[in-house]
């Protein structure tokens, strides 16, 4: 991955997750002010649903007190009064009083108190010789007062002439200061029911021990609803009047305030996702949050990429300047106007350029030198072996032994002369300096001539030697001597990897694109695949063993590979082991006359 396209995902990723930390915080702080908010509504909510409930045993307390003068005053409603009071509790919990002349007893008065509640309320007057008087009597100590009068509230029971829990409110009549009667009052539970309606989240009046009295979700007023454990212990632990809970995976968010009446509490509760649910404010936030990071990233993306463009541009321009440069004529590249660390770059690249051509230069001068050197020996130890064998110039030679180490000598100079052509070759072809002398070649006479120098070659493994190259019409504009230097390379090692009466066919055709194909086969025992991939490799060696019988330098293939694609062509080869080895290389289209 190239450098600019790291910095653009480096730089784009980093936006992002910026961009996504701060929306994360706005979003939780937002969310955080959303749940606090609510929760303070909820509390505002059950501060006013308690209010409520006081104003509730207020207004009845005033009404019964009231109820309970008038008894006072006309004892004789207490048996078939001639007086009612009408009594009407409003909407706002107000009471109102209007008087009217009635001609039936206390029972009439009765029906108008209970029609001071929205809920099936029955009311009674227990004499003080009842059984019911004496009761309530024995449960006062248990009784809630109201605060006011000498109206108080009954413990929670289940009435059995309303057949549901119930609430009464309980005021004693006097006579000359001596009680007389009991005025009783009983109320089912669902007169809550109002109170705790509400159209989010739950409302519950529990008792003591958690149990429901009534809640807005069926307004329950049956005692046996299932503890809430959670809720329970938020209550008996909070000093507040706030907890949460878990359930389900969601967090559950309670408020409460304890009522004045047998341990009862109002409980407000409402899940994490009502406070979400509806509100736009997160709504908008949350598309605010997808547009910024939007716009952000698609700016942030275009910052990035310009920026790293600028900075990547001169790591292109010096890579580029790099990939141009001549390996045989290196030049030093042009210093880019900047001052940051590609222009370090490029001088410490220039820097070593110009090490690199005083160490090519040392390196051809030594070249030069060394082969000027070793082969300045050579020329006259070539040239006396030649006068040994000359007995007009030295007499006849001795013995045959001395022909023999003379012949030997001039073999083994020869040879090293050869090799100290073929390092030079690879030296100037490596500098693209090599030199070529190019002139008409009439390739079937070429042919021949190769097969007729290398017919000595051949015997002494009697090896078969032949030449399929019959068209006389193929000429080629090309160095001669190089072509020569190619082929003579190629049939050399044939020879040495060819058994005893093996065979070596050489030949050239018209390869019918406007090129010429030559080719050297032999059915000698072939290249290990493995071999294969490095064959045309400098100094590279099929048997690169000591005990090898094969000389060289591995450096023909290579030679010959580097002049044909000087010439334009291209050379590969087939083997398999066991089953010999065909070389071919074309002179190209370009240089075919």
């Amino acid at each position: 991955m190239k450098i600019n396209q790291k910095i653009i995902i480096v730089f784009s990723i980093t936006i992002i997750i910026l961009v996504e930390v701060v929306g994360f915080i706005s979003f939780q702080s937002l969310e955080s002010a959303v749940i606090d908010s609510g929760v303070n509504d909820m509390k505002t909510n059950i501060a006013s649903r308690v209010d409520q409930i006081n104003h509730l045993h207020l207004e009845a307390s005033k009404e019964m007190t009231l109820a309970v003068h008038q008894f006072e005053l006309f004892p004789s409603l207490q048996a078939a009064g001639s007086m009612n009071m009408n009594m009407n509790m409003g909407n706002d919990n107000s009471s109102s009083m209007r008087t009217e002349s009635v001609s039936s007893d206390s029972s009439d008065w009765i029906k108008y108190y209970q029609a001071l509640f929205d809920v099936p309320a029955k009311c009674y007057l227990h004499p003080k010789d009842a059984s019911m008087y004496q009761k309530i009597v024995s449960e006062e100590q248990s009784a809630l007062p109201t605060g006011y009068g000498n109206v108080y509230i009954q413990p929670p029971y289940v009435s059995p002439h309303i057949g549901a829990p119930v609430i009464a409110y309980v005021a004693k009549i006097k006579q000359n200061d001596v009680d007389s009667s009991i005025f009783h009052c009983e109320i089912p539970f669902t007169i809550f029911n109002d109170i705790v309606k509400t159209t989010s989240g739950n409302i519950n009046i529990v008792d003591s021990t958690g149990k429901t009295i009534v809640n807005s979700y069926s307004n329950t007023t049956s005692k046996d609803t299932a503890t809430n454990l959670s809720i329970l212990n938020i209550i008996n632990t909070s000093k507040d009047g706030f907890g949460t809970y878990v359930m389900n995976g969601e967090t559950n968010y309670v408020v409460f305030k304890k009522l004045p009446t047998f341990g009862w509490s109002i409980v407000y509760e409402k899940p994490y996702s009502s406070f979400l649910s509806g509100n736009t404010s997160l709504s908008q936030l949350e598309l605010k949050i997808f547009v910024v990071a939007v716009i952000v990233g698609v700016a942030g993306f275009v910052v990035v990429f310009l920026i790293s463009s600028k900075i990547y541009r001169p790591i292109t321009q010096l890579a580029n300047a790099c990939r141009a440069e001549d390996v045989s004529n290196l030049k030093k590249i042009e210093i880019l106007k900047s001052q940051d660390e590609v222009a370090d770059v490029a001088n410490a690249v220039n820097e070593m350029i110009s090490k690199v051509n005083m160490l090519e230069k040392q390196r051809e001068e030594f070249a030069s030198m060394i082969t000027h050197e070793l082969k300045t020996p050579l020329q006259p130890i070539i040239g006396w072996c030649g006068n040994l064998k000359n007995s007009k110039i030295m007499g006849v030679a001795s013995t045959e032994r001395q022909i023999t180490a003379i012949n030997a000598i001039e073999r083994n100079a020869k040879r090293l002369e050869q090799l100290i052509g073929d390092v030079m070759d690879v030296h100037k072809l490596d500098l693209h300096k090599m030199k070529f002398d190019h002139s008409d070649i009439n390739v079937t006479e070429f042919m021949s001539l190769m097969h007729s120098n290398f017919q000595e070659i051949m015997k002494p493994k009697r090896i078969r030697f032949t030449n399929s190259a019959i068209d006389g019409n193929m000429v080629i504009t090309a160095d001669k001597n190089r072509l020569e230097q190619v082929l003579t390379n190629l049939i050399l090692n044939a020879v040495d990897f060819v058994s005893v009466d093996g065979m070596i066919e050489i030949g050239a055709k018209d390869n019918g694109d406007g090129s010429i194909l030559f080719y050297v086969k032999d059915n000698g025992k072939g290249i290990k695949k493995e071999m294969q991939k490095d064959l045309f490799k400098k100094f590279y060696q099929v048997d690169a063993s000591l005990t090898r019988t094969h000389g060289g330098t591995g450096l023909g293939l290579a030679i010959s590979k580097a002049i044909v694609e000087a010439f334009g062509g291209k050379i590969w080869f087939k083997s398999e082991e066991g089953n010999g080895s065909s070389f071919y290389f074309t002179i190209t289209r370009s240089m075919v006359r």
